[in-house]
């Protein structure tokens, strides 16, 4: 029989084995727990054996979390971090056992975790009320709040008993991500407070110019969202529906939902019909949920590997047949081009703003129009519909371009709260302006010059407040530390960019990217000097080669 499939990096090969012990997870009638079942046999038609049974746990299970072992021994592997169960079991000829195994279903986020979360988060808001941060941690609370109903919706309507363990298992995982947006949403809350704190009764101007920016950033990032929003029912704000409107066509912000891959199964077989099984791993970033349609196959979890795969216990195949499987899976591989595009309207108000921050405006026109030419590029690039491995290679390198347009941006944002001004009021005080500009019924011209001035009276409001408070005073000894282990700081994060550069630069030419071995070259260069010592010290100097068979399936 003879697979065919793709040549992309997410293929893993289909192999066929047969096993004397089979692992099946299924749902437990005891409460918050799993049932595994292991399997062993006696192949001998003629005489008693002894079957070792070893079967390793899904991973994230240690042996605390084994209620009933069913007479197997439970052990840790330090080396794998893994927990398994073993046994040598003595079987009469063409004997079977079956072992259950009680395990806690520890894919679930705990009820604690969730109401620690929501609460804290409720406090901090109480604590931040009459500050100049509390409208900030509203925003903020709402968010959080929400990432935790979907978790319980989530959590809900996959319970094991509902949907199996691997819808269960899955939705875990999708669980997983949004606790972790739902985490960094709450240490930006703490931040909050704890800058809150900081700055005492002082005003926002002040904050600014004494560098305590660290609250500044988490407001901004609140009002961006709020002002930047861009709905998949076409509601946006007012600078993001005029630039679209100035756009036009040029741009597509929606990606496909879904991607499609095939596999292909053919029987070499000019004349016997064959009825073979099939197991074919989806890639790493693909959950049991992603899988919109599976062709007619099976969706399966490798606990050992904790990948995905579609399967097959049996397919039938004529003489010289092959089958086709178009498998759908939700799109993993396609950059947020809304997002995108909400930095592009962004950076222009931050342009527009930069005009009033002379010491660092033309720095930040600068980092601005290289930004953007990278966010344009990104805005039209194609979205693939069919998976390939090109088309992966594509994403990767739009993934490296988009964390570049963020890391630009974030250098213009910290410039111009060095610089004293506030580009989320700037923001907010432009998308005013598109609002009432809007309703008036201006032309385009009146609107960009409009904008430009409401970020110039804004600016100035606030370097006039800041200017009054430090008024007549120097800058002080601690102001001037500061400055000087700022250079410091600076200086030995260059350092050490260029060491781990060096160092990378160096790995690159030494080792094979694939297989991690010694690259053909540095291997050479070693020979070389190793032939030049023995030459020199008149000894002989042997060479060993060795090969791997069928390594071009490996590689």
């Amino acid at each position: 029989m003879v697979y065919r499939y793709p040549t992309m990096k997410l293929v893993s090969r289909i192999r066929q084995a047969i096993l004397a012990g089979i692992l099946l997870l299924t749902a437990s009638p005891l409460d918050a727990s799993v049932s595994l079942k292991i399997s062993a046999s006696n192949p001998s038609f003629l005489e008693k054996r002894v079957i070792p049974i070893k079967t390793y746990l899904p991973k994230g299970i240690m042996p605390d979390h084994v209620i009933e072992s069913g007479g197997l021994d439970v052990d840790f592997d330090e080396d794998r971090g893994q927990s398994y169960v073993h046994k040598n079991v003595e079987l009469e000829p063409q004997a079977q056992v079956l072992y259950n195994i009680e395990i806690e279903d520890i894919w679930l986020i705990p009820d604690e975790t969730l109401n620690n979360l929501t609460n804290k988060s409720a406090d901090i808001v109480a604590k931040l009320k009459g500050t100049l941060y509390h409208d900030a941690a509203v925003e903020l609370k709402t968010e959080l709040d929400r990432h935790v109903a979907d978790i319980i919706k989530t959590q809900e309507d996959a319970l094991i008993f509902r949907v199996g363990p691997t819808e269960h298992i899955g939705a875990y995982e999708v669980n997983k991500e949004t606790l972790a947006q739902a985490q960094k949403v709450f240490d930006e809350m703490e931040q909050l407070i704890l800058v809150s704190r900081e700055q005492g009764e002082g005003s926002r101007g002040e904050a600014l110019r004494e560098g305590k920016t660290g609250a500044e950033r988490v407001y901004t990032r609140t009002i961006k969202d709020k002002v930047l929003k861009i709905s998949d029912t076409g509601e946006s704000g007012c600078l993001v529906e005029t630039a679209l409107e100035e756009d036009g066509d040029s741009i597509t912000l929606n990606t496909p939902d879904t991607v499609t891959f095939t596999i292909d199964i053919k029987n070499p077989s000019p004349t016997v019909s064959q009825t073979v099984p099939m197991k074919y791993y989806l890639a790493k970033e693909v959950k049991g949920r992603d899988v919109v349609d599976a062709g007619g196959l099976e969706v399966g979890f490798d606990f050992q590997r904790g990948m995905y795969y579609v399967f097959s216990d049996g397919i039938l195949l004529n003489p010289g047949e092959t089958k086709d499987f178009d498998i759908v899976v939700k799109n993993q591989w396609a950059i947020d081009k809304k997002k995108i595009y909400a930095s592009k309207v962004y950076i222009e108000s931050m342009l527009r703003t930069s005009e009033n921050a002379k010491e660092v405006g033309e720095t930040i026109r600068k980092l601005g129009g290289e930004t953007l030419e990278e966010g344009l590029e990104l805005l039209k690039a194609e979205s693939m519909t069919q998976l390939t491995e090109s088309g992966m290679d594509s994403y990767e390198s739009q993934k490296t371009k988009m964390m570049e347009v963020e890391s630009r941006l974030n250098k213009m944002e910290d410039l111009l709260l060095e610089a004293g001004v506030s580009p989320a009021d700037s923001l907010m005080q432009q998308e005013k302006f598109c609002e009432e500009a809007r309703a008036k019924g201006l032309s385009k011209e009146e609107m960009q010059e409009g904008l430009h001035q409401a970020t110039v009276m804004e600016t100035q409001e606030i370097k006039a407040l800041a200017g009054t408070i430090f008024k007549g005073k120097s800058i002080s000894a601690v102001s001037t530390w500061r400055i000087i282990m700022y250079i410091i700081f600076f200086l030995g994060l260059l350092s050490s960019v260029f060491y781990f550069v060096n160092i990378r630069q160096q790995k690159s030419t030494m080792f094979d990217p694939l297989t991690g071995a010694f690259s053909r070259a540095y291997a050479l260069e070693r020979l070389r000097e190793e032939l030049k010592i023995a030459k020199g010290g008149g000894t002989k100097c042997s060479l060993l080669v060795m090969d791997i068979d069928k390594f071009k399936g490996i590689n």
